[in-house]
This record gives C-alpha cells, structure tokens and sequence, in this order.
C-alpha cells in the first residue's frame, strides 16, 4: 500500500501550457497496482487520443483560423510522492466530436473510430475525477468499470467490423459497444479459471502425481525384488526373467491398491 501522496491533476489546454485543475490531498491509501495499472491505461490512451488527433486533417479559415487545437500529448507519471495525472483537453474532445460528425455525414469509417476515441476520451476523464475526489481508488475505479471498458474500446479500433456496424448503425453504438465488452468479460473469466486450473494443477496437482508415481515406482521396485529372491532363494533351479518380475510387481501393486 501506497500512503500520504498528493495527487495533482491537469489539463493540457495548449502547446506548453497546463493548468492546474485540483488539488487533493484526501487520499491516504490506495493499492499501488491499482494506480500503476490505471496510470498505462491512461497513457496508452493519451497516445492512441493525440495519434488520432495528429492524422486529422486540419481546416484554417481567415475569420477563425485553425479549427485544430494542440494536439500535445502529456504523461501522467509518480514523482516522489505526488501522482501527476494529464486530463485531455475539452478543446480536443470538441475537435473529435466535430470530426466525428463530419465522418458519420459521409459514412466513413473514421466515423466509427472518432466515437470510440471519443468514449476512451471520456473515460479517462472520468477516471481522474473519480481517483481525485473520493479515498477509496480501487472501488471507485472498478465502480466505473474503467479496466475492462478501457480493453474494449481499444480493441474495437483494431475490429473493422465493429468500427463498421458503429458508422452504419450510428444510433445504436453503444448497444454495440456493450454487447463487445460482455464478450470480453466472458473471456477474462474464463482466463480467470484456467489460471485457477493452471495453479491447482502446478501447486497441487502434479506435487500428488510425482507422490503417487513415485511412491508406486518404490513399491514396484520393493516388491519386485522380494518376490524374486524368494523365489531364487527356494528353488535355485527355477530362473526367472526380467519380464516375470516386472509382471509380477504390477500385480503385486494391483493387489495393494485394491486393499
């Protein structure tokens, strides 16, 4: 357990600016693999966030100028013992979403992935807000589901058929999108038990094999020995082969289990 760091949040609103959103030092404790977990997550979308913004193409107008903010990307990081997270700027957000619209007028298939970066802009957001303005890390981050939420939307930017159903079923883009990250529930639970069965079978199960095959492997070998110089010992004249005795053993262990 981390405890007693301040975290810092802010917000790039500009080429080599930031400001300063809130300071919070009202969490004590949280668990470090929580944090450093939600801090790639973060930073994973920050660059899929600024990839996208970079690739964008920008439209400059004398009245406005550009209408394409900066597109800086920042990291959050631990320094000693503040936690610097990077909030993504509303002034991109509101680029994407213009961008988005434009793409879904013309059922392009940027369309579907504007309104996932869209969403993976959201939920960042939202898990710095919640990590800032409650004690408890963990369960206000698993409340918002961001792990696995997170998972699905990056994988549907790499699922044109997902990013395709998205630009042609506008409306129902997040039904899509749930019914995506069910299925990616359903297999972190069933990787959830085969690790489970990999764990019993390494720490419990093999431990009892190697017992019982080795054990077996003694019996086999006592046995075997016994039966032959008894019988070597009470008739010289009657000599018994290899495959005799190991026949024998095997009965012999036949007999002892069965008991």
């Amino acid at each position: 357990m981390i405890t007693g760091l301040f975290l810092l949040v802010v917000s790039g609103v500009g080429e080599g600016e930031i400001s300063v959103i809130k300071n919070n030092t009202g969490v004590d404790t949280y668990n470090s693999k929580t944090i450093v977990s939600m801090l790639k997550k973060i930073n994973h979308g920050n660059r899929v966030v600024h990839d996208m913004c970079e690739s964008l193409e920008e439209k400059y107008s004398y009245i406005v100028g550009s209408n394409k903010p900066s597109c800086r990307y920042n990291v959050s990081y631990i320094s000693d013992t503040d936690i610097l997270l990077f909030k993504i700027s509303e002034p991109i957000r509101e680029f994407m979403l213009t961008e988005k619209k434009t793409m879904c007028k013309n059922e392009k298939l940027e369309c579907g992935s504007l309104t996932v970066i869209i969403k993976i802009i959201d939920l960042i957001n939202s898990a710095i807000d919640v990590s800032i303005n409650g004690n408890n890390i963990d369960v206000n981050i698993e409340l918002i589901e961001f792990e696995v939420l997170f998972d699905t939307y990056i994988n549907a930017l790499n699922n044109v058929d997902v990013l395709t159903n998205i630009t042609l079923s506008r409306t129902k883009s997040n039904l899509i999108l749930n019914r995506e990250k069910e299925k990616l529930k359903i297999q972190m639970n069933r990787y959830s038990v085969w690790k489970a069965g990999d764990i019993l079978s390494i720490y419990i199960g093999e431990p009892i094999k190697n017992t019982l095959t080795y054990t077996g492997d003694v019996i086999g070998t006592t046995l075997g020995s016994a039966l032959g110089s008894t019988i070597d010992g009470v008739s010289p004249s009657v000599s018994m082969g290899i495959e005799n005795k190991v026949i024998i053993a095997l009965l012999g262990i036949l007999i002892f289990w069965r008991r």
